[in-house]
């Protein structure tokens, strides 16, 4: 883990062969920090998954995290968002917030019964919009009480300088409910984050108000030619190449 000084975390959803294995994924997200966990239901059909581990006797192994949000879906969004948006609005109270990617709404309006657990994503250089501070200010006009997860990897997409993430961060420092640490390849893929990714980063995360959780999109590589498996081991890549992959 790196000393960042701020509570820490991992996302459930790096693997794909435990994303829906909650207790699994939680198990494992205990070995890497207790300080926050982000359950990933990425997908619509991840959520029955999500709904009947919440209301499991095994849940009770979130008591040992600081914070617990959940990423709500950003595909296979058949069942349409007012729906959707109920379901999240019914997960038990110890889920303090729900990541969402507001490209995906077309009418905000629908993630009102969310309240304040609704939290917004700022999304990276492959859509049409909500990447800048300006770009969000409209759904935060739609959604007032909305929180904000900012996602470092996405602003760099959109600003190498990441000025722009200086910028969301300027604007909504107040709404901000947690941050998604990662690093990201030239195809928008989020792969973990390495120690050149964290210098890079470094000047924006010490900006951050204390005590915000930062969670990583998948383990974090202190040696950047190995890469993170299924069942939380370790294999050296070949040829030190950097690490692909990550979070879907």
């Amino acid at each position: 883990m790196p000393g960042l000084g701020l509570p820490c975390g991992l996302s459930t959803g790096w693997d794909p062969v435990s994303r829906r294995d909650f207790p699994s994924a939680v198990a494992a997200a205990a070995q890497f920090s207790a300080g926050a966990v982000e359950l990933s239901a990425l997908s619509a059909r991840d959520l029955p998954a999500l709904e009947a581990y919440l209301a499991s006797p095994g849940a009770g192994a979130l008591g040992q995290f600081g914070r617990v949000s959940v990423h709500g879906p950003a595909k296979h969004l058949d069942d349409g968002w007012p729906a959707l948006a109920g379901r999240l609005a019914a997960l038990p109270g110890i889920v303090s917030g729900v990541v969402l990617h507001p490209d995906t709404v077309p009418d905000l309006a629908d993630l009102a019964p969310l309240g304040s657990r609704a939290t917004l994503e700022n999304m990276d250089c492959r859509k049409d919009g909500f990447r800048t501070a300006a770009e969000l200010a409209g759904a935060f006009e739609a959604l007032p009480d909305a929180r904000f997860c900012l996602d470092v990897a996405h602003a760099w997409t959109v600003d190498p300088s990441l000025q722009a993430a200086h910028a969301l961060l300027d604007a909504y420092a107040g709404r901000l409910a947690q941050v998604h640490l990662s690093g990201i390849t030239a195809a928008g893929v989020h792969r973990p984050a390495t120690p050149a990714d964290l210098r890079l980063h470094r000047p924006l995360l010490d900006r951050l108000p204390a005590g915000t959780p930062v969670i990583f999109e998948a383990p974090y590589l202190p040696q950047p030619h190995r890469r993170p498996a299924a069942g939380g081991q370790w294999h050296d890549q070949p040829g030190g190449a950097s690490p692909a992959g990550g979070a879907p």
